[in-house]
């Protein structure tokens, strides 16, 4: 019976450490995505594309590096 009560309850804190890292890292990627939406705005992909380019650079240097809350 205890076998099985730690298995449980070490399949649960596995789980509840795969959901603690996830949000974060969604919640980047939100931030990342609405950062190039701001750029695609800002600056035409067609007309203007190196400061597209640039802009989307900055977007992902600040965002993929960034640390997981």
């Amino acid at each position: 019976m205890k076998r099985n009560r730690a298995k449980v309850l070490l399949i649960v804190l596995a789980a509840t450490l795969l959901l603690a890292a996830f949000p974060a890292t969604t919640q980047s990627n939100y931030e990342m995505d609405n950062c190039i939406m701001q750029c695609r705005v800002a600056y035409d992909p067609v007309l203007n594309p190196g400061a597209y380019a640039s802009c989307v650079s900055d977007c992902k240097t600040r965002y993929e590096g960034r640390p997981q809350l």
